[in-house]
C-alpha cells in the first residue's frame, strides 16, 4: 500500500486501453469518470442510485475569460447578465447544473436568460478548449467539486486575512495552469491526453490505475470500472465500516519508547511541554504529525504517534479529514460499551492500526488485504479523488504559498525595522527633496 508519505511512481511503459472501449472522450478532469453511462458498459444499470452522481455536473472557469467559450457569441457584459454565477469568488465563474450534449461530448449547456429579459435561454459552451490563449472552461462532477474544496480547505494554511484565495479560486488556478501545460506538450487532436491533467491515464504496479481511463481492457471487461463509478460522497454505512475495522483489533500494551539524550541544544519547539505538544498534535493531519514526529529524536519522544494520538485525531477529524461524515458520537459510545463489557482492562481497540490503514493515500484496485477488499466502493473512490487533489495541491500550490508568505513576512520585518538618520536622508534624496 505504501507509507503515509510515499507516492508510487507511474509505470512509464503502461499503455491504458479502457479509453478505447469508452463511448466518449470527455471526462471529469478530477476523477476521470464520464458524465453519463448510457452506452458505456453493456448490460449496466445506468439508472442505479450509486451512478447518478455522474450526471450532476457544473462548469468552472475564470470570470474574465468564460464568455469567450459561449457559442452564442455573447459579449462579456451580456454573458454575465444572462448567466447566474454560483461562485463565492469574484475571480471564478461556477455555473448552476449543466447538461451534456451526447452528440458532441465537448459541448455543455446551461440555462440562462436573454440579456435584459426574463426569457429562458440555453447557452452552449465548447468545454476544455483554448481560444486565443484565454483560460479554458472545465466540466466537473458536483461531488468532485465538493471533495476538491474540502481537501483544499483542509490543506491550505489558516487564513490570515480577507485577501486569501478561496478553495474554489485555488482549484481553478490548478486546472488552468495544468491545462496550459498539457496543451503545449500534446497533439491538438489527442483529446484524451490533453484532458488528462492529473495523470489519470497512468497506473502503478502497486495500486493499479489512477482512474477508469487508466484501466486495461481486461480490467475493463472484468468490471474494474465499478469502484471508479460508485458515488464517492453518499457512502452508506460508513460509520459501521470504521466500527467493523476497530472491533477486529486489540491495541498492544502501551510501551514508552526511550531515546538517548540529545547531543545539541534544543530548539524552541522541542522545549515545549509534552502536555502542550500533545494538545497541538491532535489538530494535525496524519501526514503533518508524522513529519513532525520524524523531525528529531526529542520530538519523536514528545509526539508519540501512539494509540491515544490516533484515537483523538480520528475522533476530531484531523487525522482522516476525508471521513467527514462518520458519526464520532456513535464511535465513542461503542468504544465505552466495549471497554465496560470487557474483563480485560487492556482490551482497547487499536486505533493506530486502523488509522494507518485509512490514512493510506492510495488503496489498490485489487488487494490481498481483506480489510481493503471489504471497504465500501464509495469510500475507496472518495479516498482516491481526495488523494489526486492533495497531490496536485502540494505540487502546484503549497510551495508557492510558502514562498510568497516567507517573502511577505521578510518584507514586513524590513518595514518595521528602525531607520537611521543617514537612511532618511538617502530616502529624501531619492524622492527629490534635496538638491
Amino acid at each position: 500500500m505504501g507509507s503515509l508519505l510515499s507516492t508510487p511512481q507511474p509505470d512509464p511503459e503502461w499503455k491504458p486501453e479502457a479509453q478505447f472501449a469508452m463511448e466518449f472522450s470527455c471526462f471529469c478532469v478530477i476523477c476521470g469518470s464520464p458524465f453519463d453511462l448510457e452506452g458505456e458498459v453493456y448490460n449496466l444499470d445506468a439508472g442505479a442510485t450509486r451512478y447518478k452522481w455522474m450526471r450532476n455536473h457544473r462548469l468552472i472557469a475564470s470570470s474574465h475569460a468564460v464568455h469567450y467559450h459561449n457559442l452564442e457569441g455573447l459579449s462579456k457584459e451580456d454573458f454575465h447578465s444572462a448567466c447566474y454565477n454560483t461562485s463565492d469568488s469574484t475571480d471564478v465563474f461556477l455555473s448552476a447544473r449543466a447538461t451534456w450534449n451526447e452528440t458532441n461530448d465537448q459541448l455543455f449547456h446551461i440555462d440562462g436568460l436573454y440579456p435584459d429579459t426574463n426569457i429562458p435561454y440555453t447557452i452552449t459552451f465548447n468545454a476544455m478548449q483554448q481560444i486565443n490563449n484565454h483560460d479554458s472552461i472545465f466540466p466537473l462532477h458536483e461531488t468532485c467539486l465538493q471533495i476538491s474544496r474540502c481537501a483544499i480547505d483542509h490543506l491550505r494554511p489558516v487564513a490570515l486575512g480577507s485577501h486569501e484565495p478561496s478553495s474554489l479560486s485555488i482549484l481553478n488556478t490548478m486546472l488552468q495552469s495544468r491545462y496550459r501545460k498539457s496543451s503545449k506538450r500534446t497533439k491538438h487532436d489527442d483529446l484524451i491526453a490533453k484532458n488528462d491533467l492529473f495523470d489519470l491515464c497512468t497506473a502503478t504496479d502497486t495500486n493499479g490505475p489512477r482512474s477508469v481511463v487508466g484501466l486495461s481492457l481486461l480490467e475493463w471487461w472484468a468490471g474494474g470500472y465499478e469502484k471508479f463509478y460508485t458515488d464517492p460522497v453518499n457512502v452508506p454505512n460508513i460509520t459501521t465500516c470504521v466500527l467493523d475495522l476497530l472491533q477486529n483489533t486489540t491495541a498492544p500494551k502501551a510501551c514508552r519508547q526511550s531515546f538517548p539524550p540529545p547531543s545539541r541544544a534544543l530548539g524552541a519547539l522541542e522545549r515545549l511541554p509534552i502536555e502542550l505538544l500533545d494538545q497541538i498534535s491532535t489538530h494535525f493531519s496524519a501526514h503533518t504529525a508524522l513529519s513532525l514526529h520524524r523531525t528529531s529524536r526529542t520530538l519523536a519522544m514528545k509526539v508519540p504517534l501512539d494509540n491515544n494520538f490516533w484515537r483523538k485525531s480520528i475522533m476530531s477529524g484531523n487525522a482522516l479529514p476525508y471521513l467527514w461524515d462518520i458519526d464520532t458520537d456513535e464511535l465513542d459510545k461503542r468504544r465505552q460499551e466495549h471497554l465496560t463489557a470487557s474483563a480485560d482492562p487492556d482490551a482497547a481497540w487499536d486505533w493506530e492500526v486502523v488509522g494507518h490503514l485509512l490514512a493510506t493515500r492510495h488503496f489498490p484496485l485489487k488487494s490481498l488485504d481483506p480489510r481493503i477488499v471489504d471497504l465500501p466502493n464509495g469510500l475507496w473512490n472518495r479516498r482516491r479523488i481526495w488523494s489526486i487533489v492533495e497531490e496536485a495541491y502540494r505540487r502546484d500550490i503549497s510551495k508557492t504559498l510558502t514562498r510568497d508568505r516567507n517573502a511577505s513576512a521578510l518584507e514586513e520585518r524590513k518595514r518595521r525595522e528602525p531607520v537611521f538618520d543617514w537612511q532618511v536622508e538617502e530616502i529624501m534624496e531619492d524622492l527629490g527633496h534635496y538638491s
